[in-house]
């Protein structure tokens, strides 16, 4: 089963991509320009209403890596995927510590920089790298569950994984309360992997009507909650908000995978293109964003607001693809972008 025959699949990463940097274009200009402003009330919201992105990135791999037809094994796992992510954590690592040394001012010496890397200090998306090579490690335990597990059986392992990775810590949030009840596991990521595959596979079937229903009303509640968390200065909701196990964020991306899948958009060898520059893009991303912020002092607010920040999310966007684009002209540097 290749991606190209499923073109939802491309369309659903080119659009998470695009998501992660809205999300990050207002979050770093409010953290630059706009705290404690207007200004800020709006772009918490349209930041809270992305929280989508990432998780659909995780259901898009979890859709294409647990599929029983694709050979992955032992060796390959380590050979072709983690290795691609650590070579890339790498590689980002030191490109952004000279980033941040010649075109910031960093003083961080050289060590402790890479220190950084292995305790997870470095630039803060680069997190996406150490959750991807986790879920690889695992990629041989969790595929046998997806090839010979039964749909009911399919469907179980998400109801448990929801109720104790989403329900549970959404009660002890808003409870002020700890429930002794729990799974061997603390993230919510394999839950968004196994439904990707689950959704994509048939085990889980969703209406389009209730599809578009949950998507619409986890993106209402979120962007409620981020206007409201953030005026009213609630920080049980603000700690919500920044978790992709918070509920409306599972409603919502949920809901756009299915609604994007029962819909199967046509293809293209452009959206394929896209799809092939989706992962050098979201690393490159933050250094385009960082550059225009910081190094050249860029305040979008004092130069129309939120259009402007969403200018600046379109530049961000296209340069990095066009980086991503010219640097996989590089031999070696291909395969790993």
């Amino acid at each position: 089963m290749r991606q190209e025959r499923y073109p939802y699949l491309s369309w659903l990463r080119v659009l998470g991509c695009l998501g992660v940097v809205v999300l990050h274009s207002f979050y770093g200009s409010i953290g630059s320009y706009g705290e404690g402003s207007t200004p800020m009330l709006l772009g918490m919201t349209v930041r809270s209403c992305m929280m989508w992105a990432v998780p659909v990135f995780v259901m898009v791999s979890g859709a294409l890596l647990l599929d029983p037809e694709r050979e992955i094994t032992i060796g390959k796992v380590f050979k072709k995927y983690v290795m691609r992510m650590l070579l890339a954590l790498l590689l980002c690592s030191v490109l952004f510590y000279l980033f941040d040394r010649y075109l910031v001012g960093s003083t961080t010496p050289p060590l402790e920089a890479l220190l950084k890397v292995y305790t997870g200090g470095g630039w803060s998306h680069l997190w996406y790298l150490y959750l991807m090579i986790a879920l690889y490690l695992l990629l041989p335990a969790y595929r046998p569950v997806a090839a010979y597990a039964e749909d009911k059986e399919i469907r179980y392992l998400l109801a448990v994984y929801t109720l104790f990775l989403c329900v549970l810590p959404l009660i002890n949030t808003l409870t002020g309360t700890k429930a002794a009840f729990y799974i061997c596991t603390y993230t919510v990521y394999p839950l968004y992997f196994f439904l990707g595959w689950a959704l994509h596979s048939g085990s889980l079937r969703i209406h389009p009507a209730v599809a578009a229903l949950l998507f619409l009303l986890g993106t209402a509640l979120l962007g409620v909650g981020g206007y409201a968390a953030y005026l009213y200065a609630i920080a049980p909701l603000k700690k919500l908000l920044n978790n992709y196990a918070f509920l409306p964020v599972l409603m919502q991306s949920v809901g756009l995978f299915a609604l994007v899948g029962n819909i199967d958009p046509r293809g293209s060898r452009f959206l394929e293109g896209l799809d092939r520059l989706t992962f050098g893009t979201y690393l490159l991303h933050m250094a385009a964003l960082k550059a225009v912020l910081v190094v050249l002092g860029f305040d979008p607010y004092r130069y129309g607001g939120a259009p402007a920040v969403l200018g600046l999310c379109l530049a961000v966007f296209l340069v990095s693809l066009i980086v991503t684009w010219i640097l996989k002209l590089i031999p070696g540097l291909k395969k790993l972008l």
